[in-house]
């Protein structure tokens, strides 16, 4: 049975090897002799490739296949990404190839952090409506009382659900959009952005609806969470191909969020949804995302003005 698969391993290995190594690694070439390179390229590594494959199995030694010769993702090096063979990382510190990197450097992610302060405010939203459901645990002094309103409710009501139906209906998008958030501004600037954004959908709440309402959930936070989405990757100094087509789908998505909310609101609403959370709690990503990059820009003028 050993053979077949070596033969498939060897194969795999010959296709990775045509697209990145001669399509990507030789692009002045045509796209025949390119085929060549990588084939050439291959061959030299892959003739003993089975033989010592065959008897690492035998020894059984773990360690044999740290020095298999076929070619791996980590050892491929097309244009625009990182060098990670054994001989780069010898050198004191690892450097991009030649291209643009399809990592983002301007921002300073490297693609192994997916961040997790998302993951933490989905958990803390779920443990609260698990604790109030199944714990028997009361939470409706958390929830935004408006006749009685403590300042703590401005915050703590925005992690209360009414039933799980509320619940997964906020946690999806708060999990996409929360994301992207960070992807773009990190833990604190995400955990900033809901705080904020779900503090005036609740103050908006508390002036412009009745005093006998209660006020509870993340929607407001949420649809903060689409603005600053959408809006964060907007910007013409850092221009991104890729952050320019996730802004567009984004938006589309969130303007016709907004276009819907506007429209029921105007037609009286519904009842049980908290319309005037959703829409200024939009307008509070909206104010966010262009005060940091009000002050962004006083402060490089500062800056500049300091250096000349």
């Amino acid at each position: 049975w050993q053979e077949p698969f070596f033969a498939m391993q060897k194969f795999v290995a010959f296709v990775l090897s045509v697209v990145c190594l001669g399509i990507l690694e030789a692009p002045s070439c045509s796209a025949f002799s390119s085929i060549l390179v990588a084939r050439n390229k291959f061959f030299q590594t892959s003739s003993s490739s089975f033989r010592q494959s065959q008897a690492c199995t035998e020894r059984r030694s773990a360690t044999c296949f740290a020095h298999n010769p076929i070619p791996t993702i980590l050892q491929l090096k097309p244009k625009g990404v990182l060098d990670l063979s054994s001989s780069t990382r010898s050198r004191s510190s690892v450097k991009l190839a030649a291209g643009r990197s399809d990592l983002d450097v301007r921002n300073g992610k490297n693609g192994a952090n997916k961040g997790t302060m998302i993951y933490l405010l989905v958990l803390a939203n779920a443990l609260v409506f698990m604790l109030s459901k199944y714990g028997h645990v009361s939470t409706s002094a958390l929830y935004l009382n408006h006749q009685h309103a403590a300042w703590y409710q401005l915050v703590t009501s925005t992690f209360c659900h009414a039933n799980i139906q509320h619940l997964s209906g906020n946690l999806f998008p708060m999990l996409v959009f929360g994301r992207l958030v960070e992807e773009e501004l990190g833990g604190f600037g995400l955990l900033v952005a809901y705080l904020v954004c779900g503090v005036c959908s609740n103050l908006a709440s508390l002036f412009l609806l009745s005093a006998t309402t209660m006020s509870l959930g993340a929607s407001g936070a949420v649809f903060g969470l689409f603005t600053v989405a959408v809006m964060s990757r907007l910007s013409v100094r850092y221009f991104s191909w890729r952050s320019m087509i996730e802004a567009v789908v984004f938006g589309y998505f969130v303007w016709e969020r907004l276009i819907s909310e506007v429209a029921v609101t105007s037609a009286g609403g519904i009842i049980g949804v908290n319309h005037v959370a959703h829409l200024a709690g939009a307008g509070a990503g909206v104010a966010l995302v262009l005060g940091i990059k009000v002050l962004l820009a006083m402060l490089e003028r500062g800056e500049s003005s300091a250096r000349a």
